[in-house]
């Protein structure tokens, strides 16, 4: 390798060889790379796949909101969001 190349560059190498169907050494070769810094950017390049499958994934947590009917004497009753029919919410809020 004449130049340096820059990490862009070399990953774009690895990406390139990763999908054809040469040995390391035959594209180092055709490329005019040395293979020990091939394989250094071989390495390079999967260390940073997997940190992009591994890395911190944003979580949005899904609020519910739920009717809670409390009686005097401390019973609750609780509905979740889905299952809230209205006339059984007017039929246990009669029973007070």
């Amino acid at each position: 390798m004449s130049q340096r190349k820059s990490r862009e560059e070399m990953f774009s190498l690895v990406s390139e060889w990763s999908s054809g169907n040469e040995t390391q050494r035959e594209f180092c070769r055709s490329r005019g790379l040395r293979p020990s810094t091939f394989s250094y950017w071989h390495k390079k390049y999967k260390e940073a796949q997997d940190q992009d499958t591994y890395g911190f994934t944003e979580i949005k947590p899904e609020l519910q909101s739920t009717i809670e009917i409390c009686y005097p004497n401390g019973v609750k009753v609780h509905f979740p969001e889905g299952d809230r029919s209205l006339a059984t919410i007017q039929a246990l809020v009669r029973l007070f």
